[in-house]
């Protein structure tokens, strides 16, 4: 652990060999530079201090295909050393995932290095979000579960209480693509998802969505400034950090019902105010109103269109830092108003509300495989076959290409 600011040091002595140094000394530095290779080169171990991602790294030639990589360290009050790590792996293959090299220098620097400084055995760094182990092999271990795209499957238990009838023995298939963008200058957060869906077995019931953004924006300047005279004039700043949304063609299908029921929302638009907010807007709570239009049927009558005043409030968190633990809350209300055919002028209400959570178990290939738990709960009005539906669900999750979750700092 560092106390006290690190001075990385470009060795004066190495690389300065003078073109009138004979033959026989530039022989006798060879051979020196490959006996510090060898004795002060061990098998690192775990334990092993690493070099510094972001900050300058030197490299020295040993082999054809083969550096050192090395940083210069000075510390007040403490003898100058340098940290050494191979840039090769445990199969003598070039490193993945590190930095250019600054600086670089023949086979007969190494010795210089070791006349004027200690050397420490080091691993080599790796980015923000990885790990190198001793072997020199780089690992993923933070995940941005806004930017992947994920296959899942999950058991599915469902309670209508109408009925007082539950299914048990149910299974579920997704998938989905999402992508966000957070901008540190513009203070500002882009949200994608497309190609969401879901399919519920045995009870045949379908969701999808073919495509939402949502941006979210922190507020530069105070929406109001209250001042108080109580006592003596305080003020308190009021900031409203608004965004907006939309969504297009989200379809509900439950075809397992006794009256086959389908819901075809064409799209929808939306103004949001978020509450609560992180630093990176990556975790918030996020109140929506807005309205959509769309159509719905039952079994093969003909679509009746509707227009829809919804509201929703929305949750999302990281638990940790790395995202390897994901919760998601939602509770909303859209509203049916039906503009054409028997029940025209009529206000159908469909309420749902569903809390989710999500922790990385392990990675194959850098490529995340999650447990995903859910519990939610919906209503239909109108709907006698299953006006009042719950469920909870246990499965996993594969996904794909997520980057490395990274603090704001990392992303400047």
């Amino acid at each position: 652990m560092r106390t006290r600011s690190h001075r990385l040091l470009v060795p004066e002595t190495v690389g300065l060999c003078h073109h009138s140094v004979g033959m026989v000394v530039g022989a006798l530095l060879f051979l020196c530079a490959l006996g510090v290779q060898a004795q002060e080169l061990p098998e690192p171990g775990p334990e092993a201090p690493r070099l510094r991602w972001g900050e300058e790294v030197w490299c020295i030639t040993v082999d054809q295909n083969k550096t050192v990589r090395f940083q210069c360290v000075d510390e007040p009050g403490e003898e100058p050393y340098c940290l050494l790590a191979p840039g090769w792996d445990v199969l003598g293959e070039r490193l993945d995932r590190t930095q250019y090299c600054a600086r670089e220098y023949d086979s007969g620097a190494l010795a210089e290095l070791a006349a004027n400084y200690r050397l420490v055995d080091a691993i080599a760094e790796a980015p923000p979000g990885w790990e190198r182990d001793e072997e020199g092999v780089v690992v993923q271990t933070s995940f941005d579960m806004l930017a992947r795209f994920y296959l899942g499957a999950a058991w599915l238990a469902s309670f209508d209480f109408a009925e007082a009838a539950q299914s048990l023995e149910r299974t579920r298939f997704e998938m989905g693509l999402i992508v966000s963008s957070y901008d540190p200058w513009e203070d500002d957060r882009h949200d994608f998802r497309a190609l969401e869906g879901a399919v519920s077995l045995n009870e045949l019931e379908i969701d999808a969505l073919l495509l939402a953004y949502d941006y979210n924006h922190r507020a530069s300047e105070p929406s109001l400034r209250i001042v108080t005279f109580f006592d003596r004039p305080r003020r308190t700043d009021i900031y409203a950090d608004f965004g907006i949304g939309l969504s297009v063609l989200r379809l509900r299908s439950r075809l397992g019902w006794e009256e086959r029921l389908n819901d075809l929302e064409f799209g929808e638009l939306h103004g949001a105010w978020n509450m609560l907010q992180s630093e990176d807007m990556y975790n918030l709570l996020r109140l929506e109103l807005g309205v959509g239009g769309g159509g719905q049927w039952h079994g093969d009558d003909e679509m009746r269109l509707y227009v829809s005043p919804q509201a929703h409030l929305k949750m999302r968190a990281a638990l940790d830092g790395r995202g390897m633990h994901h919760l998601l809350a939602q509770a909303g209300w859209d509203g049916r108003w039906m503009v054409e055919g028997d029940e025209e002028g009529e206000l159908k209400h469909l309420a749902s509300a569903k809390l989710s959570y999500e922790w990385i178990m392990l990675s194959i290939n850098n490529q995340p495989l999650s447990l995903y738990l859910e519990a939610a709960t919906e209503y239909w009005q109108g709907e006698a076959a299953a006006p009042w539906r719950t469920s909870i669900a246990s499965g996993l999750r594969f996904s794909l290409w997520a980057p490395a979750k990274l603090s704001p700092k990392e992303l400047e």
